[in-house]
């Protein structure tokens, strides 16, 4: 993938978290050139430093993720500092942040802040980025965190609207960017481990250009070779049929 992501220019928002760290070493390591979005900006002014050392490029642009300006100064310092766009990558599922229940939002300003948050302004990205992108051939990469064990009704909503686009695009045969969706379900994506896994497994992803792909636990998959190795492959089909296998589910 080296030759693949030198000097290519990607946009991540969410950056700030310990799965936008591991992306951006990941993507360095390749010679990528990286616009960092997230609100931390300690987080953020480190992964810069580490993007340098490992021979990337990297500039970070601290922002409010429910200011529809700072997305747009976020488009705009990356087409100032390396003049394209070749890869959005939104990190901005409700696991990243803190997200109250449905129950406890409070009237149409919690809706239009959290809506804004995981699903409006995401999609803004993309408008703002897709000109750039089909150019560039590019590529839209998201991620979505569907936990059981922490359930939110935004989970999905980017990823339901990226299928539709998805769909667009390909009924349209005039669009060439491609987009992957990347679903991690009882994965710990604040782990550094599980994060590098995650990142790794999304890099070489994003090399192949698959469409989807579905990252599970390690004890989740310790589980079902447990529960294999005592049932019949038929009665484990059966009962295992929405199970993936460690690493990575691919849909062409």
């Amino acid at each position: 993938t080296m030759s693949l992501f030198k000097k290519k220019v990607f946009v991540l928002v969410g950056a700030d978290s310990e799965l936008g760290h591991e992306l951006v070493c990941h993507l360095s390591v390749n010679g990528a050139r990286l616009v960092l979005g997230g609100e931390k900006r300690l987080r953020l002014d480190a992964s810069v430093s580490e993007a340098m050392r490992l021979g990337g490029e990297a500039i970070s642009a601290p922002m409010d993720m429910t200011k529809k300006e700072d997305y747009e100064n976020l488009i705009l310092q990356a087409r100032a500092a390396f003049g394209n766009i070749d890869y959005l990558i939104l990190n901005t599922d409700p696991s990243t942040s803190f997200c109250p229940l449905f129950a406890d939002w409070n009237g149409f300003t919690s809706i239009d802040r959290v809506l804004s948050r995981h699903l409006t302004l995401p999609v803004y990205a993309i408008q703002l980025c897709l000109p750039f992108l089909m150019k560039r051939s590019g590529c839209i990469m998201a991620f979505s965190h569907s936990s059981s064990n922490d359930p939110h009704p935004c989970t999905n909503a980017l990823q339901g609207f990226l299928k539709g686009l998805q769909d667009e695009f390909q009924a349209s045969k005039a669009n060439n960017v491609h987009i992957l969706s990347v679903t991690i379900g009882d994965m710990k994506a604040d782990s550094k481990s599980e994060a590098g896994l995650v990142a790794s497994s999304a890099v070489r992803a994003l090399a192949t250009r698959t469409a989807t792909l579905r990252m599970d636990s390690q004890w989740s998959v310790v589980a079902r070779r447990c529960f294999r190795s005592f049932y019949p492959k038929w009665l484990c089909g059966l009962l295992c049929c929405r199970c993936r296998r460690a690493g990575a589910k691919k849909v062409q």
